[in-house]
């Protein structure tokens, strides 16, 4: 089984990622770890100071519906 996030985060505007993470990774986990995403990825550039604003947990359904999007195990095995 999976979990779905969106991560927020600001560098002079607000940024999104969905993620798709294995059961055991929770909120605290995405927080702790934020950073080590490339700025890339995310939904509107790819430079800047990331700061993490938020992160909640979200339906399969609205991590499909994106186009900004990584699946947990491609950053960190």
């Amino acid at each position: 089984m999976s979990k779905y996030f969106k991560l927020t985060v600001s560098s002079m505007s607000m940024h999104y990622l969905y993620i798709k993470t294995p059961d055991d990774i929770n909120e605290d986990d995405i927080h702790m770890n934020f950073r080590k995403f490339d700025g890339g990825i995310f939904n509107s550039d790819d430079v800047g100071d990331w700061e993490y604003s938020s992160t909640e947990e979200i339906d399969e359904e609205d991590f499909e519906e994106e186009s900004y999007k990584c699946n947990w195990e491609d950053k960190y095995e």
